[in-house]
């Protein structure tokens, strides 16, 4: 399990961030089995995310980076 401390294997992963930065969140990642993992600004990292891949993905409220 992911801890503030411990980040998880993001190998293959896909990271989505708000596309209004102006509200200072983090960055989410989706792994590639399907598991979504939220990395504070601050760094920390928080257990498996309730927010669904395929909200990150099909929401034009999110856009996906390059890591």
């Amino acid at each position: 399990m992911t801890t503030p401390d411990t980040a998880p294997d993001l190998t293959g992963a896909v990271a989505y961030v708000l596309v209004d930065q102006t509200r200072g969140t983090g960055t989410w990642h989706v792994t590639p089995d399907r598991v979504v993992h939220y990395q504070r600004p601050s760094g920390e990292w928080t257990p498996p995310a309730i927010v669904s891949a395929d909200d990150l993905e099909d929401s034009p409220t999110w856009k996906r980076v390059d890591a």
